[in-house]
Formats: structure tokens, sequence, C-alpha cells
């Protein structure tokens, strides 16, 4: 008898083991939720309507595949000429389709219909908070110098958003203005005598400063004038109040857009700030970009997929 249950009881503990042991399993298996995760098709830009409930691409998986893929990109060899670099660039992108293909996030927003005008004003939110969550660690008593006592909160903030790069404006410009930027220029130098060292120095230093500043008010004119001209058509005429109450409830905005064709494609900033007496806030702040060019912005009705506008960066 005694034989029986010492059986029954090896068996019972054998069991919790395998049970135990399953579950360990699973949990491991459940920290790798895009082990598996396949890149969307490239987004149809000619498409007519969209599904019924659509969300676009999830920015997470999105970052999380190109964090992967960038591993992947050919980097060059200090012995690999230029030439031959290009042209194993070029066929890795040519079998990595992820490198041309577009994508459409859903950027947050806020409308607001002027009855007075009957118009529906759009306006986006941060597109580089596409996703943002701050999550409570701890919580504990902290002390200054002069031992002035505050209940500090701990927090992990986490944003996933979209970076479009400087030189993606540069392009988009069409003046005279920016062309001229990209030209060397050649100024008279003065020769190299020990009355005119100082001089060409601190002339050199002056016109490096000049074109720095002259490049930045530049690059701020252009975001400017794209954020007046995109701001204008993120308007949509609606005479009927009833109507623009409706769709006001129901409008999505998508922003359809492709990887950077150059450079990082991602990118991760780690920022910690500390809490004070003011601000018993403990931040440790994580953002996760995707580095893009923008191609247009759709405004869409999410009931029934109807795309209302499509404006064009």
């Amino acid at each position: 008898m005694k034989y029986k249950v010492l059986c029954i009881a090896i068996l019972l503990i054998i069991g919790k083991v395998e049970i135990s042991i399953g579950g360990n399993k699973s949990k491991a298996e459940s920290k790798k939720p895009y082990k598996n995760f396949i890149l969307p098709k490239s987004f149809d830009t000619n498409i007519s309507a969209l599904p019924i409930g659509y969300k676009g691409d999830d920015i997470v998986k999105l970052y999380t595949y190109f964090n992967i893929s960038e591993k992947r990109i050919p980097v060059k060899d200090e012995f690999e000429s230029t030439d031959k670099y290009k042209a194993r660039l070029s066929e890795f992108k040519k079998q990595n389709s992820f490198v041309n293909n577009i994508f459409a996030v859903k950027i947050k927003h806020k409308a607001n219909y002027d009855a007075d005008k009957q118009v529906l004003n759009i306006n986006l939110d941060d597109i580089d908070r596409v996703v943002f969550s701050k999550k409570l660690l701890s919580r504990y008593v902290g002390s200054n110098a002069f031992n002035v006592k505050r209940i500090v909160e701990s927090y992990n903030i986490v944003e996933y958003g979209i970076f479009i790069p400087n030189n993606y404006l540069l392009d988009k410009n069409q003046t005279q203005k920016s062309e001229n930027l990209s030209e060397i220029t050649t100024e008279k130098i003065l020769p190299n005598t020990d009355d005119n060292k100082n001089k060409n120095t601190t002339e050199g230093l002056l016109q490096s400063t000049e074109k720095i500043i002259e490049e930045l008010l530049v690059k701020i004119d252009l975001q400017k004038k794209m954020e007046k001209e995109f701001d204008e058509n993120l308007i949509i005429q609606i005479t009927s109040p009833k109507e623009a109450k409706y769709l006001k409830q129901r409008i999505g905005t998508l922003l359809i857009f492709k990887p950077v064709n150059s450079g990082k494609l991602i990118s991760y900033t780690k920022t910690f700030n500390a809490a004070t007496i003011d601000s018993p806030e403990e931040l440790i702040h994580n953002k996760y970009k995707i580095n893009i060019y923008p191609l247009s912005l759709w405004i869409y009705d999410i009931s029934n997929g109807k795309i209302i506008k499509k404006c064009e960066y």
C-alpha cells in the first residue's frame, strides 16, 4: 500500500514538473512576439477605398522589422571599391523589397468644425509620438541637501514615432536659394603671408558661420512653408453641421511613406530626467523613430473606408 502511494506521489511530482517546464517554455516564446513577423505588403496608393475600420501598419512591428533588417544591410569594406559596394547594395535592395515598399501608419489628430466658414479643420498630433505609454515603475521618499522630502514617482516612458530627415526638406525645395546651397563657393583668398594669415582665418570662420546660419534659416523657412501649405490642405468643406458632426467622430488620418533610401532606417534614444522638489517625477524616456520620406496624407471615413481627401507632401 505504501509503495502504491509513493508511486502516485512521484507521478504527481513529475506531472507538476512537466507542467512547469511547459509553462516556462511558453513564457520564453512569448518574449519574442515578432520572431516570425512577416513584413506587410507594400501599400497600394492606387486603391479607391480602404478596408472598413482600417488601422494602418503597426509602427511597433515596423520598427522591430527595420531594426532586424538594418543589421543585414551591406556595409562597405575598406578593401572594396565604391563601385563594387554600390553594385552589391543595389542587388541587396532588389532582393529585399522592404527598402522600396510603401507603408501607411495611422496618425492621431484633432478635428474642429467651423460653422461660420462651414469647414472641418484637421490638426495632426506630433508624428514623432504615434504610440505613447507611461508606466509607473516605483514610488519612494526622496530628499535634497536641505532634507526637504518628497514622494518621488519613477516612470518609464516609451514612444514610437516618425522622423523626416532635413535633407528631404532641401530635396523638395525648388527655389534658387536651395540650389545655391549645394554649390561650392570659391572666394579669393589672400596670399598666406604673416600679415594676411589671421585675416584669412577670421574671414574663413565668418564665411563658415554665415553658411551654417543660412542653411539653417532655409530649412526653417522650408519647414514653415511646408507646414502652412499642408495645413491649408487639411480642410474639408462641409455645409451641413449634422454631416460634419457625424464625420468628426469617424474620421481617420493616414500617413503614407517610404523608408529612407540612404542612411539609417531607425534611431533610438534614451534619456533620464531626475526628480526635483518642484517636480518629483523621475522619467526614463525611450524614443524609437523610423526615418521616412513622406508621400501623402489620406483623410478617410473609418466606418466605410471611403477616402475623403489625399494631401500630397
